[in-house]
């Protein structure tokens, strides 16, 4: 697949909103602990957040390496 820089981008912007997914999620987290109550499935959800935007970084590799040093 020939990917742009516009493709790039996407995927820039993706990791910016995983990571503001995985700080909220850890946010309430705390919350919900300092209120003593079940954190289990925030917790699966932000493992889940977690791997989302591991395999962004993963894809953004891997479209920066196409496209070249210059534009990655």
């Amino acid at each position: 697949m020939a990917y742009t820089p516009a493709d790039l981008q996407m995927i820039d912007d993706h990791i910016a909103q995983g990571e503001r997914h995985v700080i909220r999620q850890e946010e309430l987290i705390t919350r919900l602990r300092e209120r003593g109550l079940p954190t289990a499935a925030a917790e699966d959800l932000l493992a889940d957040f977690r791997s989302l935007l591991h395999q962004h970084w993963e894809h953004r590799a891997l479209v920066a390496a196409e496209l070249g040093p210059n534009l990655s």
